[in-house]
């Protein structure tokens, strides 16, 4: 029998995603109590409208409430309840397989946990790759990761968390001077509000990361830190290196022969950056050698604004099934002072919705390269429209209310009936899928 869901995520000892069309729900792993399997679920839409059904609330799937009580009063409640009883049962599975492969009679007894540091962002073995445009926030990311590994504070928010105790962290900078990084360093704490200490070891970097690999491995041995940030891969090599083979693995050779993971920030060339393609800059060797890396996408931002929403994909992900997974911050800059004398006072980090985010469009030359990168400012604007119409648009009118061009808005209709999520109900006549207008209520052409 097929599974049920259009998507299944599981986390072994950490926790399950699951996705039905629209609905989507997250659940910690099953744990024992007494006479109970416990767990903390959370339920909510996904999309343009995106909605909480359940706040994360703790459950015990073997009661009658926990099975049948989450969804009460709700309108789809009879959907919901199928929805649920689905993932009860597998859920379940899960704890009964655990259960039958422990020599430990109690499981919830604690065991070792997967090995990461920053759940999901950052694992706790080999080389995790952040790569993205100048202008995509990493290097806060970077310090904001790193200040979360080593104190145990949590900058993110929503589903990063830290796993295990905190761990101290070194920070090499090939692109900063001290000042400014303890500047970044205090403006996140700032905004955390926690007191802005020195937690972070920051390192000034002149030579190339192959030629300081002594003097590292000896600093590293020495301070007992058990991971790097590497800011970032470009400036330890040079960007004529990013293009050679032999110059990009003997990087990755020296970021390994370093004896401790490593967070490695890395740029886009101006082609990746336009298309949104998820690759590393240069040689094709990078992406064979991280464990994981994350695709970086800023939305635009309007000159003079304070608040910036960044989207996170992942593009690889050995022996994880978090490949495709995406993730959305809203990141709120507070600044003090006028002109050259500004100064960033305070940084904080929300997480939202990642189908929120309109990243630029991909400017693909009609290509179709940019496609399957999340919605784009057109996108949603049409989604919008067709909202507030209640029923389905031409194309003619769909142009004017966007306010862009006849072929951006083609182009971009086209990509939607591809992937599902428009319906060309007539010639030049478009609707959203599920749509529950009748052809008589078609609009007349313009």
């Amino acid at each position: 029998m097929d599974d049920p869901w259009d998507e299944a995520i599981v986390v072994r000892h950490v926790d399950a995603l699951y996705r039905f069309g629209d609905v989507q729900i997250v659940s910690t792993w099953p744990r024992r109590g007494r006479g109970s399997v416990m767990v903390n679920v959370s339920v909510a839409t996904t999309g343009v409208g995106a909605k909480t059904i359940v706040p994360k609330v703790r459950i015990n799937l073997l009661s009658n409430s926990g099975r049948s009580g989450l969804f009460r009063n709700h309108p789809r409640r009879d959907e919901l309840n199928g929805m649920w009883s689905a993932v009860i049962s597998d859920l379940l599975e899960w704890y009964d397989r655990d259960l039958s492969e422990t020599t430990n009679p109690d499981p919830a007894t604690r065991r070792e946990a997967p090995p990461w540091f920053l759940y999901p962002i950052w694992p706790a073995e080999g080389a995790t790759g952040l790569v993205g445009s100048h202008e995509s926030l990493k290097t806060y990311a970077a310090v904001a990761a790193a200040l979360s590994v080593t104190t145990g504070e949590g900058y993110f928010g929503g589903n990063v968390r830290l796993s295990g105790e905190p761990r101290k962290v070194l920070y090499l900078d090939w692109e900063a001077g001290p000042e400014s990084f303890a500047d970044r360093m205090a403006a996140l704490m700032n905004g955390a509000e926690i007191p802005p200490e020195p937690v972070l070891t920051h390192v000034e970097m002149r030579d190339s990361l192959i030629d300081a690999v002594p003097m590292l491995v000896e600093r590293i041995q020495v301070g007992s830190y058990e991971a790097v940030v590497i800011d970032s891969m470009s400036a330890s090599i040079g960007s004529g290196g990013l293009i050679a083979d032999d110059s990009v693995n003997a990087f990755w050779d020296a970021a390994r022969a370093l004896a401790v993971p490593a967070l490695v920030l890395a740029h886009k060339s101006g082609k990746a950056t336009r298309t949104q393609e998820a690759s590393f800059f240069g040689s094709v060797m990078s992406a064979a050698r991280v464990r994981m890396a994350w695709n970086v996408e800023m939305e635009e931002a309007k000159a003079g604004a304070e608040t910036y929403r960044v989207l996170w994909q992942c593009f690889k992900a050995n022996n994880s099934n978090l490949k495709g997974s995406r993730l959305a911050w809203e990141w709120q800059f507070e600044n003090e002072g006028e002109n050259d004398e500004q100064r960033v006072e305070a940084v904080s980090i929300d997480s939202i919705n990642p189908d929120s985010v309109a990243v630029k469009e991909p400017d693909d030359g009609g290509s179709g390269r940019g496609r399957g990168r999340g919605p784009g400012v057109t996108h949603l604007a049409i989604v919008h429209a067709l909202e507030n119409q209640g029923g389905p648009m031409t194309k003619q009118a769909l142009v004017k209310a966007v306010g862009k061009s006849t072929n951006t808005v083609a182009k971009t209709l086209a990509r939607m009936v591809d992937s599902g999520v428009l319906v060309q109900v007539d010639s030049g006549i478009y609707a959203l899928i599920g749509s529950q207008a009748r052809m008589n209520d078609l609009p007349d052409p313009l």
